[in-house]
C-alpha cells in the first residue's frame, strides 16, 4: 500500500507559447500505437505506477490548477483509482511547494507512514520489473545521451546526490538522470526533507524544485535504471514521440 503524489500547476509557457489550448498534463497523449488515447497526466501516472509493486488500496494525490478541476475529475473517470485533488489558485514557488501542499491529504487519512512516490506528469516509463521502495529514497534513472543542450533539461544523480539541471552535465557515465519518478520510504520522509530544504533557502532559478529535495531527508540515495522514457516535457519532445507512434 502506497501513496502516489502528482504535482500538475504550473504555468505550462511552453504549450502555451506553441499554441496549445489545453494545458500541458491534460494534451493527449497514447501510451503505444493503438493504445486509447489519455492525457498526459494519467499516461504517466500508469506508466510509473507499473514499476512498483502497486494495489487497489494506493492513493492517488494531484495537485492541480482549480480551473482545471472538472476536466482532470472526468478524465480520472476512466481509471479504478483512489484519488483525491488539492487544487490551487495561482502557480506556487516550485514542484516542491506544490508537492508540500499533499500533506494535509495524507495526515488527514493516516498515511503519512507509508511509502510514497512524487511522479512528474510528463513521461511515460517503462521498466522491465517492479521495484520496491524500502528504508532509503529510491530515484528511478536513465543513462542520458544527447548534445549539450539536450543533456541541460535533467536532473542527475551524482555521486548519491541529486543536481537539478546543471549548467555543464557531467561525463558520459559518470551520472544517471532522473525520470522524474521519486520514491520514498515515508510520506513523513518527504515533506521532512521539502521542509528543510526551504529552512535553507535552496532554490534553482528561482524555484523550490522537488529533487533536490532528496539531498535534504538524511537518507542515502538509492537508483534505479528503467529499461527506456519518452520525456514529454516539452512541444518538441511531444511531437518526436507522436512521430514515433505512426
Amino acid at each position: 500500500m502506497s501513496n502516489y503524489i502528482m504535482p500538475m500547476a504550473g504555468n505550462g509557457s511552453r504549450f502555451r507559447d506553441a499554441g496549445y489550448i489545453l494545458p500541458k498534463p491534460l494534451i493527449v497523449a497514447p501510451r503505444d500505437y493503438g493504445r486509447m488515447n489519455i492525457p498526459m497526466f494519467i499516461g504517466a501516472m500508469q506508466t510509473a505506477r507499473e514499476a512498483f509493486f502497486s494495489t487497489e488500496d494506493d492513493l492517488y494525490v494531484f495537485i492541480c490548477r482549480r480551473e482545471h478541476e472538472l476536466a482532470v475529475r472526468s478524465w480520472l473517470q476512466i481509471v479504478p483509482w483512489q484519488y483525491e485533488l488539492v487544487l490551487v489558485d495561482e502557480v506556487t514557488g516550485g514542484a516542491a511547494e506544490s508537492v508540500a501542499l499533499a500533506e494535509e491529504v495524507l495526515v488527514r487519512r493516516g498515511r503519512l507512514h507509508l511509502p510514497t512516490v512524487v511522479v512528474n506528469s510528463d513521461q511515460y516509463i517503462y521498466t522491465l520489473s517492479c521495484v520496491e521502495i524500502k528504508d532509503k529514497p529510491l530515484v528511478l534513472c536513465f543513462q542520458p545521451h544527447g548534445d549539450l543542450h539536450h543533456l541541460r533539461k535533467w536532473s542527475y544523480v551524482i555521486d548519491g546526490h541529486l543536481v537539478e539541471k546543471p549548467q555543464t552535465p557531467p561525463p558520459s557515465g559518470e551520472g544517471l538522470g532522473t525520470v522524474g519518478v521519486y520514491g520514498l520510504p515515508s510520506g513523513q520522509a518527504l515533506f521532512d526533507g521539502i521542509r528543510a530544504m526551504k529552512a535553507a533557502e535552496f532554490r534553482v532559478n528561482g524555484e523550490y524544485y522537488f529533487a533536490p529535495s532528496l539531498n535534504f531527508t538524511g537518507l542515502p540515495i538509492q537508483t534505479e535504471l528503467v529499461y527506456s522514457m519518452a520525456p514529454l516535457g516539452t512541444p518538441e519532445d511531444l511531437n518526436r514521440y507522436l512521430e514515433g507512434l505512426k
